[in-house]
């Protein structure tokens, strides 16, 4: 039996508005007039008014006596009730009669909206957010629930805040989209060279391969094989690495396009949706950034390959591995770097520090000296390549790759097995095992190039400035492969051009 609520403000259980004019229902549950109207409509009997909260049904006189409504509604809502809303809201739509469906859509979209707006215990309107917790509550959690000691704030501030703080995270996401677009722009650029540096190694050998088709036609497709499988990896890795930028890319792009669109929607929603994007937002920033590690061409293992399934003439080793060695370029091997060496993602810079790197331990490795080997050998033809230096002390020259790798002989300055130039604490010189020349240079220039002809058993080093300045030329009998090496002390770093 229902009858008209107090003259105290209630909320309707459908549409969740307030209106003193309510209909209070025997069940103690409030509907607005509007309400009121398409539930009588939807009932299974003429005039029967069932509760669309709890379910009850109305089985009283179609015009029964009014009853006053004078406790608070919100106390009267029971927390296992609210679970019945959707079967009761089901029959606001009488059968066969889409004008009269269309008629009550507002109301029963309400309903159906109303369990995201209500507080799961209370059943009470979301009012509040609680910043200890980082929900939403109703007025009951913050009287007598576990919110009641909690710092709170109205939905309109929480808003604002919860969005200032997703379009900071989003800010910081455009500046990895920013770092990410010029990875991938590196990226683009080495595979375009890669791509060149395959073809021009292709082409040159099957040219000096032809030579010899009779009787090397088996060695011909062997090494070009390897060198397929080679730029095969190194583009497969190159492709795999954009496509994982790409991917973060376009997820950063999404979460910036959802921020964009919270702008048209109420407070509660930005609250509930600006978490979910912070969220994904965090995660994105955890995740490890793509390595952008720009390899080369694994030419110290095509070379040796090639030495040792093709040994039938002098001239065709000379030949063959002069022209790959002018091709390569070179790249620092981690394998010999000493632990406080750090190397950059492309292999072409080194800086001593005071981290330890986490190398694993190997007999390549430099365990006593700060210094370090290309991946690239020599051992025929002319060669020569440029390195920028700076720093208090550092080291350029070459080493055979059997020179010791601790103890006083494997030091680059000392060794019978190595050549170079080292600079330290204002003066350069060149040496090689016991002897040690004192260099007179321009100290406003720091970059050098280093010029190898093996076959004379030469090496030259020369200061580059507004000229070419020729420093010193060790003058030997090379008998074993030589590397280029480098030591680098302090707060100092090479670069090779």
């Amino acid at each position: 039996m229902e009858g008209r609520a107090s003259d105290k403000e209630t909320t309707c259980v459908v549409c969740v508005s307030h209106s003193q004019d309510a209909v209070l229902l025997p069940c103690d549950h409030s509907v607005c007039p509007k309400c009121c109207d398409a539930l009588r409509a939807a009932g299974e009997g003429e005039g029967q008014l069932d509760c669309p909260q709890c379910g009850k049904k109305d089985d009283s006189n179609p015009s029964p006596e009014p009853r006053a409504n004078l406790s608070n509604p919100a106390q009267q809502r029971q927390p296992d009730q609210f679970a019945a809303d959707s079967a009761p809201a089901a029959h606001l739509t009488p059968a066969g009669d889409p004008q009269e469906a269309n008629k009550h859509d507002a109301p029963i979209e309400a309903a159906t909206e109303l369990t995201g707006r209500q507080c799961p215990e209370h059943k009470e309107a979301l009012e509040f957010y609680c910043e200890d917790d980082g929900d939403c509550v109703c007025g009951p959690c913050t009287i007598t629930g576990r919110h009641k000691s909690h710092t709170l704030m109205s939905l309109d501030k929480a808003q604002a805040e919860i969005k200032g703080k997703l379009i900071s995270g989003v800010r910081v996401l455009q500046q990895t989209q920013q770092n990410c677009h010029f990875k991938h722009q590196d990226l683009e650029k080495s595979t375009a060279e890669i791509k060149t540096q395959i073809d021009q190694l292709k082409g040159n050998l099957s040219k000096k391969f032809s030579e010899w088709r009779k009787s090397l036609e088996e060695d011909e497709d062997d090494a070009l094989k390897m060198i397929e499988e080679e730029g095969l990896r190194l583009l497969t890795q190159s492709t795999n690495c954009s496509e994982e930028l790409n991917k973060r890319m376009n997820l950063i792009k999404l979460i910036d396009d959802e921020t964009q669109s919270l702008d048209s929607k109420d407070p509660l929603s930005v609250i509930q949706y600006s978490k979910q994007l912070l969220s994904r937002a965090a995660e994105i920033q955890k995740q490890q950034n793509p390595g952008a590690h720009k390899d080369t061409l694994n030419i110290r293992s095509i070379s040796e390959h090639i030495k040792k399934n093709i040994d039938k003439s002098m001239m065709y080793h000379t030949v063959i591995l002069s022209m790959i060695g002018e091709w390569a370029r070179l790249t620092l091997d981690p394998k010999t770097a000493y632990w406080f060496l750090t190397l950059s993602d492309d292999a072409r810079s080194l800086t001593f520090g005071y981290d330890l790197q986490p190398y694993p331990s190997n007999p390549e490795r430099f365990r006593t000296h700060r210094q370090i080997l290309c991946c690239q050998s020599f051992s025929s033809g002319c060669h020569s390549w440029d390195v920028e230096a700076d720093g208090i002390a550092w080291g350029i020259g070459i080493a055979y790759g059997s020179i010791e790798r601790e103890g006083g002989s494997s030091d680059l300055t000392n060794s019978k097995k190595a050549w170079c130039l080292h600079f330290n604490h204002g003066t350069l010189t060149a040496s090689h095992y016991t002897l040690h020349v004192n260099i007179i240079w321009d100290s406003a220039y720091n970059k050098f190039h280093v010029e190898l002809d093996y076959e004379s058993g030469c090496v030259s080093f020369y200061q580059i400035g507004d000229t070419q300045r020729h420093l010193y030329t060790f003058k030997t009998t090379f008998t074993e492969p030589v590397f280029p090496a480098f030591s680098c002390f302090y707060i100092s770093s090479l670069k090779l051009c």
